[in-house]
């Protein structure tokens, strides 16, 4: 109900993220059971998709090592 947290947990709007990176790159990773990828978004260029080639099953195994 607070005017500023209205977006609170809402996925960020692309224009946002590019704001953000004007000072360096915004790196959002995605782990699900299925595969984990990263979107790697610059200020003047098109993001980047990279799969990460794991699953959220060995991210948590590994998350669990440290």
């Amino acid at each position: 109900m607070l005017p500023d947290l209205s977006p609170f947990l809402l996925y960020p709007l692309f224009s946002d993220l590019q704001k953000a990176a004007e000072e360096g790159l915004v790196i959002v990773v995605n782990a699900s059971q299925y595969s984990c990828d990263a979107l790697i978004v610059h200020r003047d260029h098109n993001p980047v998709h990279i799969s990460i080639g794991i699953t959220r099953i060995e991210v948590s195994e590994l998350s669990s090592e440290f």
